[in-house]
């Protein structure tokens, strides 16, 4: 929709499909890109992976097609004279998520805090303009989820949380430490298993109800 509305090139990237990459590598590796939740199975105690995701499967691969499309290859240092603006739609409610970009050929910018737009408002913009309201922007085996999308997943989108049991069960043994048992949600229960709080499923869901930071999300 938005490369037939828009007046510039819209350049999609990926890396690949994250879920498949992972329970490939099931096995071989101690590292998991994505910040899942894991539990002891002698002690119980649990604790969470550090994140990679966004980093891997995002920003690295928008980082590429940025030296793409100004023609300076991997390892070569962008010219004094050359840089990039990246626009990241963060809203005024969620101003404490700007950062300065980590490389200094990017300076970004937050056009939605300029016209100091909050997320009702960019709502508001979407609904006059007759565009179609975007969803909350995730992967379906996203940690972040809260209670409230896991629940609208599991009565509205059966199809994509039976993906999501799916991984949760085969995720487990991820990793080579024998001791050590991964789950897709925080309460360390297998997903199929869990009755999620009711009263988290009254919050609103839309695209901006995401815990994740900087570019995901957006």
């Amino acid at each position: 929709m938005l490369k037939k509305i828009l007046p510039y090139p819209v350049h999609i990237v990926s890396k690949g499909n994250i879920m498949e990459d992972m329970l490939a590598a099931k096995g071989t590796t101690n590292f998991v890109v994505a910040p899942y939740f894991t539990q002891n199975k002698i002690t119980g105690k649990k604790g969470m992976i550090m994140r990679q995701c966004s980093n891997d499967y995002k920003i690295q691969e928008i980082r590429k097609k940025i030296r793409e499309l100004c023609g300076v290859p991997k390892g070569k240092h962008f010219p004094k004279d050359k840089y990039v603006e990246q626009w990241i739609g963060i809203s005024t409610d969620e101003a404490g998520r700007m950062k300065p970009a980590r490389d200094k050929y990017i300076l970004n910018r937050y056009p939605l805090i300029e016209a100091n737009m909050s997320r009702q408002d960019c709502i508001n913009y979407l609904k006059k303009h007759d565009i179609p309201l975007p969803e909350k922007s995730a992967c379906i085996v996203c940690p972040y989820h809260n209670d409230a999308y896991w629940h609208f997943m599991k009565t509205e989108r059966p199809s994509e949380f039976a993906i999501a049991v799916d991984f949760d069960k085969k995720v487990r043994t991820i990793t080579r430490k024998d001791d050590e048992q991964i789950f897709v949600h925080r309460k360390c229960i297998p997903l199929d298993e869990i009755e999620f709080d009711k009263k988290q499923t009254d919050k609103q869901l839309d695209m901006f109800n995401d815990e994740c930071e900087g570019i995901c999300g957006n």
